[in-house]
């Protein structure tokens, strides 16, 4: 396969040098016309071979991490004896969680109104045509054809019949009976009750999404490029405008302005790119990835500014119309207009609608009115017998309240009631804290450097005042996992081992969220990677290594196959632009 892609990009440099407007179409082939044939196959190897190892390495990785979990056990039990699964859902977790089920113990019944799971972190990718949208999915029948799916979305439940409601996609109700229930129905882009984003804005939350933006900007680059379009209208058609600072919105930033600078500037001329197209991202933070490292934000920015993408800082949108964003600057307080072809909201997430349901089923235990509240197991707070979880986007680890119980606490520990807790009163304490509160373990697993730190004025002892310094301090670092799909999967996988041992594991383990890093595309061939403690990496080799990462968590052969085949086709030949 090397060697025929790399024949076939030798014949077109060649042919493009006789008639380069032909096949030229980006700045990688005019860095390589004039290197020797030898140089040019060695370059493509080493791609291929950079992207293979850093594949194999993650890949190794990851089933080392699930067979160290004991994750795959088997026992099979008849079908008639088996508890009744129910998985509301068809994204990375629901996905995650099927993916490790031993599928010989439950039957199970997925329900989602898609009938595909969605790789989302390359949608902006599919978007501009790097890559094809179906390279993104797989159909559920296909991936679990074990399981019952049933296309349509959980209306409501009942906790104490234990059925859930489903509206099924002909407008019929189901409903069904569940031993275990497991929300995983994501979350809505939260549009902050905005006039006109629901209207004008366009989404990248799923694939439909990424094809309505493609058709949007190449019809925008059909419209600009007909005789008689004014020059103000060129330049209105052609400012593409994304709101949000965060991933999403700069990978989606950034996919765009390099399909513009390469494909369309082949396409529709450089000239006339460079005269009337324009990105431009609004970030009401500070900085772009400000949920990274501050140094990635300063590259990503940087890198932007030899993209030549415009980002305004500080800035808030307040209005979009069919032709405008109204723009609010946090500092000054004006308001005004920019004009914009088309524009890309990408700011945080809100409820579905059977999630707020649920929270109003559980009122009496759900605080959170912008998740579900899950324990430590990932059971829903309100159900005694722990028979529904959720994960994803939807949910998030209930908090603690430790200042809440500040007082009970001291005088729990203070065992003699000399209103001070002697490091043994402390040792003993502690024990009883991590049965209590799972998530406190990694904190108080250094029990006498904690009490030594907290112990101000030196007298082996703490008085309430320096245990509630202790208490707020801790509680700082209790940090509820992100609405990401690394943590989605972390949860589906977590549950599925727990299932597989339900009848082995009286006390299951806590689930504890690991940061594997956090990746983002920035343009030009270059991505930014925070592995987090410090280390990050940026440039040309954070790009392969960024591509690595997701050829490694594709969820099958086939869509490792056509992810792959795609970059190098947009490689070869640059991007479909048809639309």
């Amino acid at each position: 396969m090397i060697f025929v892609a790399a024949s076939a990009r030798r014949a077109f440099i060649s042919a493009a040098r006789k008639c380069p407007r032909d096949i030229g179409q980006s700045w990688r082939q005019s860095s390589s016309q004039n290197a020797p044939p030898k140089r040019r196959f060695r370059k493509f190897a080493t791609l291929i071979v950079v992207i293979g190892t850093g594949f194999a390495a993650y890949y190794t990785y990851d089933q080392y991490e699930k067979k160290a979990a004991g994750i795959g056990t088997t026992a099979t039990i008849p079908v008639d004896q088996r508890k009744n699964l129910v998985i509301l859902g068809s994204g990375w977790g629901a996905v995650s969680l099927l993916k490790d089920l031993d599928p010989n113990k439950y039957n199970v019944t997925i329900v989602s109104p898609r009938n595909y799971f969605t790789f989302t972190p390359l949608l902006p990718a599919a978007a501009v045509g790097t890559l094809e949208h179906r390279s993104l999915a797989m159909p559920i029948r296909q991936l679990f054809p074990w399981a019952t799916f049933i296309h349509g979305k959980a209306e409501d439940l009942d906790p104490t019949a234990k059925t859930c409601n489903v509206i099924c996609r002909d407008g019929s109700t189901a409903i069904l009976p569940y031993h275990h229930l497991v929300i995983g129905v994501g979350a809505l882009v939260n549009t902050f009750g905005l006039p006109g984003v629901d209207k004008y804005c366009h989404f990248v939350k799923d694939i439909q999404d990424a094809v309505r933006l493609r058709k949007s900007l190449i019809g925008n680059l059909e419209l600009a490029a007909l005789p008689t379009t004014s020059e103000d209208e060129k330049r209105r058609l052609l400012t593409i405008v994304v709101c949000g600072g965060g991933p999403t919105g700069v990978e989606t930033a950034a996919e765009v302005s390099d399909m513009l600078k390469t494909d369309a500037a082949y396409n529709y001329g450089k000239e006339f790119i460079e005269k009337n197209a324009q990105v431009v991202l609004i970030q009401s933070a500070d900085h772009v990835l400000n949920t990274y490292d501050a140094k990635i934000s300063e590259y990503a920015e940087n890198n932007f500014k030899l993209l030549n993408v415009k980002v305004l800082m500080r800035q808030r949108v307040t209005e979009v119309t069919d032709k405008t964003i109204s723009v609010r600057n946090k500092d000054t307080g004006e308001v005004y207009q920019l004009p914009y072809g088309v524009s890309v909201w990408s700011t945080g997430v809100s409820l579905s609608p059977f999630t707020r349901k649920v929270i109003e089923r559980f009122a009496g235990n759900q605080r959170n009115r912008k998740c579900l509240e899950v324990n430590d197991h990932l059971q829903l707070l309100g159900t005694e017998d722990g028979s529904i979880t959720a994960i994803g986007d939807c949910a998030t680890l209930f908090n603690y309240r430790l200042l809440d119980q500040v007082v009970t606490l001291f005088r729990e520990g203070d065992r003699n009631s000399d209103d001070r807790i002697s490091f043994a009163e402390f040792q003993s304490f502690a024990i009883k804290l991590r049965k209590r509160y799972p998530r406190l373990a990694v904190h108080l697993d250094e029990a006498e450097r904690l009490f030594r730190k907290y112990d101000a004025d030196q007298t082996c002892s703490l008085n309430l005042d320096e245990f509630r310094t202790l208490l707020v301090d801790v509680s700082r670092e209790l940090k509820s996992f992100p609405a990401t799909a690394q943590a989605a999967a972390q949860m589906g996988t977590y549950l599925a081992h727990r299932l597989n041992k339900a009848d082995e594991e009286a006390f299951p383990p806590p689930f504890v969220y690991k940061h594997m890093g956090m990746l983002a595309y920035v343009g030009g061939e270059r991505a930014a990677i925070d592995l987090g403690n410090g280390v990050i990496m940026n440039g040309l080799g954070a790009m392969w290594m960024w591509k690595s990462v997701y050829l490694a968590k594709q969820v099958t052969l086939r869509t490792r196959y056509e992810l792959l085949t795609d970059w190098i086709k947009t490689w070869l030949f640059g991007r479909n632009t048809s639309g």
